[in-house]
């Protein structure tokens, strides 16, 4: 009886653990049970296990290299920063762009600054229309809390020439062609702008009385 069971069971067992014991530090990638018991049966299953989970790993990181490739080559700005500002990836233009700022401190600033609009927008995915960095460049994004990491994600484009071009279509329109003073469109707006402004203040004025 003892050598039947040992033969039958406890080589089986003992085979079966190996098996897994050299799965776990990778030197095999699949237990060797080729009985029709329930031993086998469970070798089986732990192959089926082993299998999907390489095919998961080999899924993610297929999309770990996609979603690097198209981070690399983007014109976007991206960077993922930790709760305590380190940034954990910065792409090439992210870092163009740090690497344009005057102070050392530009990554720090940057995340300060995200950090205090997300926590006044209720750590809700938010736009940024116009930020003004300190190199006197000008971006735009979306600000992306991630809740799962406890990280956010910043991607933004870089908006300066734009931002340029923006304002001198303001001054050509604002602006005489010859004294380069304010034209009378301007100040007009600038009158309305004043009483409006005045009119809103007199009705928040009366619904407090």
């Amino acid at each position: 009886m003892y050598v039947w069971l040992n033969n039958q069971i406890i080589n089986k067992i003992k085979k079966l653990i190996e098996g897994v014991k050299g799965v776990q530090a990778e030197e095999i990638d699949k237990i060797s049970i080729k009985s029709k018991d329930e031993i086998g049966y469970l070798a089986e299953v732990f192959n089926d296990y082993i299998q999907t989970v390489k095919n998961q790993i080999n899924e993610i990181e297929a999309n770990r290299k996609l979603y690097e490739a198209i981070a690399e080559k983007s014109e976007a700005l991206i960077f993922l920063f930790d709760k305590n500002g380190q940034i954990l990836f910065a792409n090439p233009k992210a870092n163009e762009i740090l690497n344009k700022e005057e102070v050392d401190t530009a990554g720090e600033d940057l995340f300060n600054l995200l950090n205090e609009i997300i926590k006044m927008n209720k750590e809700e995915k938010t736009f940024l229309s116009e930020f003004r960095l300190k190199g006197g460049l000008f971006i735009s994004g979306w600000i992306i809390p991630i809740e799962e990491r406890e990280s956010i994600l910043f991607i933004a484009h870089d908006i300066t020439l734009l931002k340029k071009e923006k304002d001198k279509l303001f001054e050509r329109a604002v602006k005489d062609n010859l004294t380069s003073l304010y034209n009378r469109g301007y100040f007009e707006a600038s009158v309305r702008k004043l009483f409006n402004n005045i009119k809103k203040r007199r009705e928040l004025l009366f619904t407090f009385y």
